[in-house]
């Protein structure tokens, strides 16, 4: 079984895609992490000397040039449904979960890390928040194609969605 897991930078879809992992047994993929060791350069390195619309191209490339494997737990970039044909692959693929983490939530995890966010760098805390709406609003349609929403990690395992298919 291939699982995505998609929704908002900072939602916590690396972590729950571990978890997965080390519950089930299943094989991680990060697609962030996946895009930086192939080029040899960060995500906010890419986003700073080559820009979005090329990110955006090379994140859609490394999607579908995946190799799945059975048992994996694929996690997604924050932006990575909304772009191209990206979502409707994903959903050819495998089985799609939307993390619908609260605002709230995703806006302290930036704040804290925002170097790492570099669509975010340099902005207040207000200017995050107005940002991440605008973007929520814009990418939950995408989001909302996924086979299963959860409002929380722990959500996930109370579904029993793995055992179930």
């Amino acid at each position: 079984m291939i699982i995505f897991l998609v929704g908002m930078p900072a939602s916590g879809k690396s972590t729950l895609a571990k978890k997965i992992a080390e519950i089930y047994n299943f094989t991680v993929v990060d697609l962030d992490n996946l895009i930086e060791k192939k080029y040899q350069k960060t995500i906010p390195q890419i986003f700073a000397e080559e820009g979005e619309f090329f990110f955006r191209k090379l994140e859609s490339q490394s999607l579908k040039e995946l190799i799945f494997n059975k048992n994996t737990v694929i996690s997604t970039g924050g932006g990575t449904p909304c772009f191209y044909d990206n979502m409707e692959f994903i959903i050819e693929k495998g089985i799609a979960i939307f993390l619908d983490t609260p605002l709230s939530t995703i806006i302290d995890r930036i704040c804290q890390n925002i170097s790492q966010r570099p669509i975010f760098q340099g902005k207040t805390q207000e200017a995050v928040q107005k940002q991440l709406e605008e973007l929520y609003k814009q990418r939950k349609p995408f989001y909302q194609k996924a086979h299963y929403q959860i409002m929380n990690e722990l959500d996930f395992f109370e579904l029993e969605l793995i055992k179930n298919i």
